[in-house]
């Protein structure tokens, strides 16, 4: 056969296959024109008409809207386009069905707190039907509700986005030429901030019992979950600032454990207010921080405090600290958006001392490697009191403080000397945050404290070593004695009601045993690793109190490494007075300070609040706006000047530091001189308790670190770097009552 004769029977073949297939796919069960019918008549040659229904069907389905097409697709049944028999050659009918416009809805409401935004969109979108779709970026429609007071406009328009530039309100915009418009953006940042009064709102401590309603003290407090798969929501109380500074500083305190709750902090040391002796009112205070800085109480990580998640969903290490704490301080951040972008420092106590620096890595870590500004904090600095931050140091403390104030002696001295080669030794092999061999020393300094008088045995109070009066073994477990006050106030059916916590969970607890156990395998590196890292990005000018305890952290700082130089090489001291007496002394170098504070225990805002708001002032860059009821200075001491009068060749650092307009972080580590070394409390106590039946359990105690001293004169104490014994100066007995010659020293251990 001929190609040409194979070529005409091919042809033939084809077009009638073309017959076949247009009766089966185009004219069969087709409907005829009505009059309700929608479509286009399209001509074309005679016989061709197959060919023109399926090039319709290509030309209109390439001008479709994907949007539209899916919303179709939901529907096996519809079709986008059907032909229609005309009856008539060489013309088609393409039926189409309904444009499906994508829409968006957008309200704007006006002085009336009654009709919700997303209510009102949602009852709007049901009203459209299902068939539409909603496109926020390019929507064919938009639906404009104006609702003010109790007057409501509607409006459906098209092409709102290209033409709303010629609005009365966009005319008068003060915008670049360049920028386009984002009005459904402003819309929704309305909505947001609408959001974000509302759940402001619901924090709002309105009325807190026991507290004077003209105190003027204003707060927010609540849980914000930050996991629902784990049910697990972070507690926090903000105290407002009652005065305004330059510039805003928010600071936020954290206590330690882990596991122990910062209403610690907040009842206790930094906060407005103290609990009276009733249990049942509260009395305003000289020296909070929140005079003019906004203080932020975390109860973190979850489980601690009024805090709470699934029991199986507790932190096991300090590395997941961070990580959870950020989340918490995004959901915040996002109610509370008008504090997002102040100078931020991060306090705290204790165990605190190995969060924060693992906190503070994380976020300048974040703001390092993020380009989005609303993830990116202006940390400033951080403070630490009494920190648990460098294991070696301060675990060599607990033996050194202890033999230079003979609470050990022969056969307990040679005891404590092995327990601490043993300790020595174990760190050797492993450098981790804490080490059980190590806190063996307590035990052998209490047990070498016993005295029996009759039928009394008694022991050295472990927060205060002039102390002998208490019964042993407890050794003054149940100090500071106003907690037991404090968590009746604070389990108050009242009380939690006022404060927005979770009535449905157990009620508060100082220190969770939970959040403790979690910790227990915790082999992560100690915090001190942290410090040159965080150190190396301040500015040379920057001047930070660093305020420890007398050996552990003289000791940290003598082996510590920033700025490529070893520990301190001028060992000059500034002196710093309080209401006209010296409050401590200062050594300033390569932007680290240690600061040396008199007459406190360990928990300096505890014993002299005036003098530790003083120090944080000075720290956050508040210490010339004469903001004290007392007058302080640094570097002289001048009975003759007034409050207003407080300027120094130390504030003059300060105030070039604070003018010099850097972006950098300050550390800051305040104490007291001591030993200053923990025992984590819960095991020693179930330790001492197996010996000694006896012994209570009076629960978990935040303030459990061992041995600190602080001398109420600077000339009773070792200055830093000075290895003389001849202004030593021992504790003297004298039942209960101290002279103000004497040095107060403090015995603790730490909460596990």
């Amino acid at each position: 056969m001929s190609n040409s004769r194979k070529r005409s029977n091919s042809i033939i073949g084809d077009e009638r296959n073309v017959k076949k297939h247009k009766d089966k796919q185009y004219y069969k069960k087709v409907s005829t024109l009505d009059s309700n019918i929608s479509g286009v008549f399209v001509s074309c040659a005679k016989s061709k008409e197959a060919f023109c229904v399926r090039e319709c069907y290509d030309l209109f389905n390439a001008n479709n809207n994907n949007s539209e097409l899916a919303q179709m697709r939901k529907s096996h049944t519809s079709h986008r386009f059907a032909s229609i028999q005309t009856g008539t050659h060489c013309v088609v009918f393409i039926k189409t069905s309904s444009p499906v416009d994508p829409y968006a809805v957008i309200p704007n409401i006006r002085n009336n707190k009654n009709i919700e935004r997303m209510k009102l969109i949602t009852t709007i979108a049901r009203l459209v039907g299902d068939d539409h779709i909603v496109n926020l970026d390019d929507p064919d429609l938009v639906i404009i509700v104006e609702i003010f007071k109790n007057i409501c406009g509607m409006s459906v328009l098209s092409d709102y986005k290209r033409l709303k530039k010629y609005n009365i309100e966009s005319i008068f915009e003060d915008k670049e030429q360049n920028e386009e418009p984002e009005e459904q953006n402003e819309q929704n940042e309305q909505g947001e901030q609408n959001e974000q009064s509302e759940q402001t709102a619901d924090y709002f401590i309105e009325n807190l019992p026991g507290l004077a309603k003209d105190a003027n003290v204003k707060a927010h407090s609540g849980h914000i979950t930050i996991n629902e798969t784990a049910n697990a929501n972070i507690f926090f109380w903000l105290i407002h600032n009652r005065h305004i500074a330059d510039k805003s500083k928010f600071i936020i305190w954290l206590n330690g454990g882990p596991g122990c709750s910062s209403m610690d902090g907040l009842f206790l040391e930094t906060g407005p207010w103290r609990i009276n002796t009733d249990n049942e009112t509260l009395r305003l205070i000289d020296g909070s921080w929140n005079e003019y800085a906004n203080v932020l109480y975390v109860d973190q990580p979850i489980g601690t405090g009024f805090s709470y998640a699934n029991s199986n969903s507790y932190l096991t290490n300090v590395t997941q600290v961070p990580v959870q704490f950020l989340l918490f301080l995004d959901e915040f951040f996002k109610i509370f958006p008008e504090f997002s972008k102040d100078d931020i420092y991060i306090a705290g106590e204790s165990y605190a001392g190995t969060y924060i620096p693992y906190i503070a890595k994380a976020i300048l870590d974040r703001n390092n490697n993020t380009t989005d500004n609303k993830l990116k904090y202006n940390l400033r600095g951080v403070a630490i009191g009494n920190g648990w931050i460098d294991p070696i140091a301060q675990y060599n403390a607990y033996y050194t403080f202890s033999v230079k104030h003979n609470l050990l002696t022969g056969n307990s001295k040679e005891l404590a000397k092995q327990q601490l080669d043993t300790c020595m030794d174990a760190l050797k092999e492993k450098l981790t945050i804490h080490q059980d061999l190590c806190e063996l020393i307590l035990e052998t300094v209490l047990e070498n404290s016993r005295q029996t008088n009759g039928s009394t045995t008694t022991c050295i109070n472990q927060y205060d070593i002039r102390d002998h009066s208490d019964s042993y073994p407890s050794c003054g477990i149940a100090w500071p004695y106003e907690l037991t006050s404090i968590a009746k106030y604070l389990r108050r059916t009242d009380v939690v009601s006022a404060i927005h916590a979770n009535s449905q969970q157990i009620g508060w607890v100082e220190c969770s045993s939970g959040v403790g156990r979690g910790f227990t395998g915790d082999t992560s590196p100690p915090a001190v690793n942290l410090l040159p890292g965080i150190l190396e990005q301040i500015e040379v000018f920057g001047d930070q109190d660093l305020i420890c305890n007398h050996m552990g952290t003289e000791d940290m700082i003598s082996n510590l490494t920033w700025g490529g130089i070893k520990g301190f090489k001028n060992l000059t001291s500034t002196p710093w007075f309080v209401n006209y007496t010296q409050a401590g002394h200062i050594i300033s170098e390569r932007n680290l300070s240690y600061v040396l504070i008199y007459n406190s225990s360990h928990m300096v805002p505890y014993d002299v609040p005036v003098v530790s708001a003083d120090m944080m002032y000075r720290f956050i860059g508040l210490a010339n706006q004469n903001i004290s009821k007392f007058p302080s200075s640094v570097g002289y001491q001048n009975d003759t000047t007034d409050k207003n009068h407080s300027s120094t060749s130390d504030d003059e650092i300060w105030d070039k530091y604070y003018n010099a307009g850097t972006a950098t972080l300050i550390i800051v580590i305040f104490g007291v001189i001591g030993l200053g070394a923990f025992v984590f409390r819960g095991r020693f106590i179930k330790r001492r308790k197996h010996h000694h039946e006896q012994l209570k359990d009076l629960g978990s105690n935040e303030m459990d670190e061992i041995v600190i001293e602080t001398p109420y004169r600077s000339d009773d104490i070792d200055h830093f770097g000075d290895s003389e014994d001849e202004d030593d100066v021992r504790p003297r007995k004298t039942q209960g009552k101290y002279t103000d010659d004497e040095e107060r020293t403090i015995l603790t251990s730490e909460e596990r």
